[in-house]
């Protein structure tokens, strides 16, 4: 597929140089990153349709919210949505197994201040205290970890390259 542009003065077109698209994986943290996501996801879902359509782009959403109330999600379409894949919840139903010893966590202690240790659950957020984000990452560093990497080999797919060429004529990096 090759798109012209008319330039301003001449009586010919001239061809653009298509670029190579690079697969790209979009993370947000937290309820605001929540609705950013959820903002970028409407605006490919109405240039391209059905998310699947984009395929090398993905998204991941990280946050310590189980009820998800400030992401406004209810506003999005069902097409919009994020899937089971697309999202960590980094949450910690006994924050005191970890914080009324911190001896044992030397990586924690060290970051971590006193007084914190009041929070119980960490099921509905961090309220915007970093530490308590920070050890939400640190308890699902693995999860998180291993949610990337499924990210990665998805946008990566050799499929997905196939199916952007066909579709949008849009060659993909790496491929």
């Amino acid at each position: 597929m090759s798109d012209q542009i008319l330039i301003q003065g001449k009586r010919t077109a001239d061809k653009l140089t298509q670029v190579k698209v690079t697969p790209t994986l979009i993370i947000g943290v937290g309820g605001t990153g929540g609705d950013v996501l959820l903002r970028i996801r409407k605006r490919f879902f109405e240039k391209y349709g059905l998310l699947e359509n984009f395929p090398i782009v993905n998204y991941l959403w990280i946050d310590t919210d189980l009820t998800e109330k400030d992401v406004g999600a209810r506003l999005f379409s069902d097409q919009v949505k994020f899937t089971q894949a697309e999202k960590v919840m980094a949450i910690i139903p006994d924050t005191a197994r970890i914080t009324n010893d911190l001896n044992q966590y030397p990586h924690i202690k060290s970051w971590f201040y006193e007084g914190l240790n009041k929070l119980g659950t960490m099921t509905e957020g961090a309220g915007q205290i970093r530490a308590y984000s920070r050890l939400g990452f640190f308890e699902h560093y693995h999860t998180i970890r291993q949610a990337i990497q499924k990210a990665g080999e998805r946008i990566r797919n050799v499929e997905n390259m196939k199916l952007m060429l066909d579709r949008h004529g849009m060659e993909v990096e790496g491929s």
